[in-house]
């Protein structure tokens, strides 16, 4: 399907219970060479595919100290798990990128390699890297009071609802976007959160919400969905805990990737100019504001997501990084940027 594979360096070949494993040795810079124009399109500008490449770098070399699969001594793996690296012939200006780069990371004060993550296209904010804390499993309540959700969710979509002025990816076709589900069923959406670990099942034991325990996730233990609603945001405003609320209990996701994953029941997103992107398997982000469409029995049938950006927000926007440079931006100022206080 891919034509003629072609890899780079060094193909070692395992035999192992479960079938073959395929290890590629090479170098840092031929292996920065055959990520970047897998993770940027080598029609942006050369000083943006200069920052990209110092983040792959360093990325790399991070993964090199703490390897991902240590039993075959191999720091990553070729998927969006660490970074895509495919097996075709790398592009001129990307190899050219690299070179005038050659040996480049990011580093912090101390000399630890920063961690050099980045994502499609901002909304205009950006995510901390706490944004994959993986939940709060042991926490029975939320930290906000009802008054101070209503109002945190209406400050963000008063934000969200609108282009900013002067945002470097407003013309972007992620940069805003919505989707509406009109017609949710709860088992779809119950089964999408047994399948995350993140998800906590509460069942309300009196009219005291503070008095909970876990409880499995599923509409006979839960009753129908009456509301969804963002119970918890990080700085920036993007989503970190959904809290579904059902006739007998509460169901909180947690986690921007579980909020994205649960939320997407198919159909399309559509974006700003029109154009769809399927929801089947993930929402664009977590930086959403959301409502329900409720019957009049007070069930929730649907709901209506307003969105911007697409990814999880933390480190190197690449749009904003393209933006950047067709706007005269060097790549050092670019992850100076994105990268505040950080050492090329």
């Amino acid at each position: 399907r891919c034509g003629h594979p072609f890899y780079g360096g060094i193909l070692e070949l395992r035999r192992e219970d479960a079938g073959l494993v395929l290890i590629n040795e090479v170098s840092v810079e031929e292996y920065v060479k055959g990520v970047l124009p897998r993770e940027m399109p080598s029609s942006y500008p050369l000083e943006a595919l200069k920052a990209q490449a110092g983040c792959a770098r360093t990325y790399a070399k991070m993964k090199q100290e703490s390897k991902s699969y240590p039993q075959y001594d191999a720091a990553v793996d070729d998927s969006t798990a660490c970074q895509v690296y495919r097996n075709l012939k790398t592009s001129e200006e990307c190899d050219l990128a690299v070179e005038e780069t050659a040996g480049e990371v990011l580093r912090e004060e101390d000399g630890s390699y920063t961690e050099c993550y980045y994502y499609s296209t901002s909304c205009g904010r950006g995510a901390p890297l706490s944004v994959w804390h993986g939940g709060e499993k042991d926490s029975p309540v939320l930290s906000k009071s009802e008054e101070e959700i209503t109002l945190m969710n209406q400050e963000f979509f008063d934000y969200i609802g609108q282009e900013q002025e002067g945002h470097l990816e407003a013309e972007e076709a992620f940069y805003r976007w919505n989707y509406r589900k009109g017609k949710a069923e709860d088992e779809a959406i119950f089964d999408k959160c047994r399948e995350r670990r993140e998800v906590n099942a509460r069942l309300v034991l009196a009219e005291d919400i503070k008095r909970q325990s876990e409880t499995e996730i599923s509409r006979d233990t839960l009753g129908n969905i009456m509301d969804m609603c963002i119970a918890e945001r990080l700085e920036g405003g993007v989503a970190d805990c959904l809290r579904i609320s059902c006739e007998k209990g509460y169901l909180y996701v947690w986690g921007e990737y579980n909020i994205r994953y649960v939320l997407a029941q198919g159909g399309a997103v559509t974006l700003q100019n029109d154009t769809a992107f399927s929801a089947n398997e993930l929402l664009p982000s977590a930086f959403i504001s959301l409502q329900s469409i409720c019957n009049e029995k007070g069930n929730m049938v649907g709901y209506i997501v307003v969105g911007g950006g697409f990814g999880h927000g933390v480190g190197l926007s690449q749009n904003g990084a393209k933006h950047m440079a067709l706007a005269g931006n060097t790549y050092q100022e670019i992850l100076a940027t994105y990268y505040q206080e950080k050492h090329i």
